[in-house]
């Protein structure tokens, strides 16, 4: 991956699992330290960047371009371009983070769709959310 253009801060300190196909680690992507990425089904999108706050686990995950998880744990989850979770998230399977569709630290997610632009607080735990009335950051 590392001759692909992908960067990986600490190889000693990352696991790539090995039903992980390689080329669905697109160049640009960033792995920081204690990384893991696990499940044949793994997406990881140019720009995206993993684990820049803590450890994080990416189970059959699909991060778009420029998507982000600070630290925590998603499985089966979809973030598109520009998501973000925020350090210590939880996403479990069923959960869709739209264009920079963000959460803060500590949130869980379970079959929650976060429509373009929303952003959540900190402390929440959403099962079965469809959450809209997010404001796009251009002001134009």
């Amino acid at each position: 991956m590392i001759a692909g253009g992908v960067t990986i801060v600490d190889p000693r300190q990352t696991y790539v699992g090995p039903e992980v196909a390689l080329e669905r680690v697109l160049p640009g992507a960033i792995l920081h330290p204690g990384t893991r990425l696990q499940g044949s089904q793994l997406f990881v999108g140019a720009g995206a960047e993993i684990g820049r706050e803590g450890p994080a686990v990416l189970v059959d995950a699909v991060l778009g371009e420029g998507a982000a998880v600070a630290s925590g744990y998603v499985e089966g989850a979809v973030l598109l371009p520009g998501a973000k979770l925020g350090a210590n998230a939880h996403a479990r399977p069923g959960t869709l983070l739209e264009e920079q569709a963000s959460t803060a630290h500590c949130v869980g997610l379970k079959h929650t769709i976060l429509l373009p632009f929303v952003t959540l607080g900190s402390l929440i735990n959403f099962c079965d959310c469809l959450m809209a009335g997010g404001t796009s950051v251009s002001y134009t």
